[in-house]
């Protein structure tokens, strides 16, 4: 890391780690005035934000030694592969009627029978193992988005002192 800790962010850090705490200096940036993007994250200024107690308690730490100017909410957001350029949805084929007569046959070809139900499970076993496979990377973004809480110092200090997984 390039950002170098002020006097102020280190005395913080000092009360927060004998209070059991761990906080970390993400940045000297100041205020922020609108949301941005960079490295995969969503840095979101917040006036006031909607926080727990634990939170509470941690932004009362950093008040205690100096002022706060504002308060950012930090989003983890992955960038999502999109389909290569020219890929179309694919449309269901369409049957044609049959037409003509229809006579029903009184012997059974087991063979004929067994082959379509081995290639039904095929494709049954195919969509399923698909449908699958996408929740799971579903789950695994979802999982990895990682909110974090960070004060901004007066200073400028962006630290961070809590994220939602503790």
């Amino acid at each position: 890391m390039d950002t170098l800790i002020s006097p102020t962010a280190r005395k913080v850090m000092e009360k927060a780690r004998s209070n059991h705490y761990y906080f970390q200096v993400v940045g000297d940036h100041g205020k922020l005035d609108q949301p941005y993007f960079k490295n995969g994250w969503w840095y979101v200024p917040e006036d006031k934000p909607i926080i727990d107690q634990n939170a509470i308690q941690r932004i009362e730490l950093v008040r205690s030694i100096t002022p706060t100017r504002g308060f950012i909410i930090a989003h983890e957001a992955p960038k999502l592969l999109c389909p290569p350029k020219g890929w179309e949805t694919p449309r269901p084929a369409k049957v044609k009627p049959v037409r003509g007569r229809v006579s029903l046959e009184t012997g059974v070809d087991w063979s004929t029978v067994g082959q379509v139900a081995l290639t039904a499970a095929k494709a049954v076993g195919t969509v399923l193992a698909a449908v699958l496979y996408f929740l799971v990377e579903a789950i695994a973004v979802f999982a990895s988005v990682d909110p974090k809480l960070i004060v901004i110092l007066e200073d400028g200090t962006w630290m961070e002192v809590m994220t939602w997984y503790e």
